[in-house]
């Protein structure tokens, strides 16, 4: 049976039998939710929540009688049997599915085939549809959104996100983390920005960032931390006339958990922003669209009061410890560990005494840091400081590889997942990073896999939901990767939709580079077979250029590291245009 919902100011159950006749079954509404205006545009479909049992969420269009003015779309909660919708909320409940003015009329699509459900809306408000300055179109659609149903604050709520398919669409990846000072702040622009953006609160007032802002033009989103309110504020969009109604400040009430206030925001070519918050769950939703002067994406980061601390990953606050007569720089512990590992690269060695003093730390520091060099395989413990162990000519073994890093590792095979194809030919290089993303390729996608991984090809043999092509040639003990003319004659011959590779160093000057040169040959020949490809390495390997390049950067699609990259290597990587993840 065809279940269909009509609405006016309840909405209407119906079946078709024999799709011809509508029979009507129930109705629902009449005594629920906000009755501002006219019901229409209704959806009902079924969600688990947090990934167990399932909830039925009913959707329903109003206009006027939205939060922000005119149109609005409400939902409900709730079983249905079939025939009868019960919701179970309260009869004076109101739940808003978007806060802002333009998100309206949504519609979801069903039978998706991983198994979400995705939905768009109507990117305007029938307050100023009609006036619209736009030729010869008015109106589209909003970003595509993912649902999930969470509990949250003591009830259950309906989450949006920007589909996951966005992020593969990234490129010119910026990053930057410190202390908002107006006047003194980052400024980014494109034709399109995707923002993911953690303030650390601090005792600012208001904390925000400005888009499509000009010398006498913005509109700001932000975070007004005495109210504990998210806001858009569009009073100084522009020059523009559309409405009356336009120039506002829409707010949804928001408390700020650890002080750190998350927030995404994407602003599209057409000029319009929308923003969810937080990025990990996307209970707040304000969709607003924008119509300025010169529609080109312009970001400032402002605040309120000095002191506000903006980043992106969240950073910790660096505080001074004290040792005895020595203060201690705040530095994080990695950070100083890199240094001295480049150290120990350039010079062999690293005295304790002397790295003490050039790094403004105490004695014993130093010699935790060594410790933890020592276990990640670079250096070994002698009186007085620490030897290199990894030299040009050395390579620790793929088990002794697998161990170091490992946290790393797996956010990046996490992320690059993102960027497999749903079917077509895959190349994966050998490498402890790309053996990761093996082991979590899905079972639902009809891939093709080339590999010289011995260990990526014993995993995805067991695994048996793939075609599996496994190159021949000579096996290195130490990485257990085929090497040589037999691997090489195949690659001379096969074409490959994306690859992913790993390697033992890379940076903007110098490439993709290992430093043998058997498996540097392969390597060569597995980026010309590729049309797209992508290198997993975590941040450590930057800057640590091997004996032989396999690659230079330029031929690199996208890299893959970790949120460890300092900001310098973040902007070279930038200045070479190689799209960057950070995971």
């Amino acid at each position: 049976r065809t279940i269909k919902i009509q609405v006016c100011q309840v909405s209407n159950i119906r079946g078709e039998v024999p799709l011809v006749a509508w029979e009507k079954l129930s109705e629902f509404g009449a005594d629920r939710g906000s009755h501002g205006g006219v019901w229409e545009c209704p959806d009902l479909f079924e969600l688990p929540v947090d990934g167990g049992p399932t909830r039925w969420v009913l959707i329903v269009s109003i206009n006027p009688g939205g939060p922000a003015g005119g149109s609005v779309t409400q939902y409900f909660l709730g079983d249905f049997d079939g025939t009868t919708f019960t919701s179970d909320g309260a009869a004076d409940e109101v739940r808003w599915v978007d806060r802002g003015s333009d998100f309206y009329a949504p519609q979801s699509f069903s039978d998706v085939p991983d198994g979400r459900r995705l939905w768009l809306g109507w990117m305007s408000n029938w307050n100023y549809a009609s006036e619209i300055p736009t030729d010869p179109w008015r109106g589209m659609y909003t970003t595509p959104r993912q649902l999930s149903l969470t509990a949250a604050g003591g009830s259950i709520q309906l989450a949006q996100q920007p589909v996951d398919e966005l992020a593969a669409v990234r490129a010119n990846r910026r990053a930057w983390s410190g202390v908002v000072t107006d006047g003194q702040t980052p400024e980014f622009a494109g034709t399109a920005l995707d923002i993911v953006a953690n303030f650390r609160l601090g005792s600012a007032e208001s904390v925000g960032l400005d888009v499509f802002a000009g010398t006498n033009h913005r509109t700001r989103i932000g975070y007004d931390l005495a109210a504990q309110e998210l806001f858009i504020d569009r009073t100084q969009s522009g020059t523009t006339q559309v409405d009356s109604t336009f120039p506002a400040v829409h707010t949804t009430p928001l408390t700020v958990s650890d002080g750190v206030l998350p927030l995404r925001i994407v602003a599209d070519r057409s000029g319009r922003p929308r923003r969810h918050s937080p990025p990990t769950g996307g209970h707040m939703v304000f969709r607003a669209g924008e119509h300025p002067p010169h529609p080109r994406p312009h970001l400032p980061i402002i605040e309120q009061h000095p002191g506000t601390r903006w980043s992106r990953p969240p950073p910790r606050p660096r505080r001074a410890h004290q040792h005895g007569h020595r203060k201690e720089t705040g530095m994080y512990g990695a950070e100083r560990q890199q240094l001295l590992a480049q150290q120990a690269r350039t010079d062999g060695r690293i005295d304790v005494t002397a790295a003490s003093e050039a790094l403004g730390v105490a004695p014993e520091t130093i010699r935790r840091d060594l410790g933890a060099l020592e276990r990640q395989g670079l250096v070994r413990r002698v009186y007085g400081g620490a030897v290199l162990l990894e030299r040009l000519d050395f390579e620790p073994e793929v088990n002794q590889r697998d161990q170091t890093r490992s946290d790393e590792k797996d956010r990046i095979a996490r992320a690059a997942l993102g960027l497999v194809p749903q079917r077509g030919t895959v190349l994966l290089d050998a490498g402890t990073t790309t053996n990761r993303l093996a082991a979590l390729l899905p079972q639902d996608r009809e891939l093709t896999i080339v590999t010289n991984s011995l260990r990526a090809a014993a995993q995805l043999a067991a695994q048996g939901h793939t075609n599996l092509h496994v190159l021949g040639g000579r096996v290195r003990g130490t990485t257990l990767a085929t090497v040589e003319s037999w691997a090489l004659n195949v690659l001379g011959g096969v074409t490959v939709d994306v690859g992913f590779f790993g390697t033992n160093g890379f940076s903007a000057a110098g490439g993709c580079t290992t430093p043998d040169t058997a498996e540097s040959a392969v390597k060569t020949a597995m980026v010309q077979a590729c049309r797209r490809r992508v290198l997993l390495s975590d941040h450590s390997k930057y800057g640590d250029d091997q004996f032989i390049r396999f690659a230079a950067l330029d031929e690199i699609d996208v890299v893959v590291t970790d949120n460890g990259l300092d900001e310098q290597a973040v902007g070279e990587l930038g200045e070479a245009e190689v799209e960057l993840v950070l995971a």
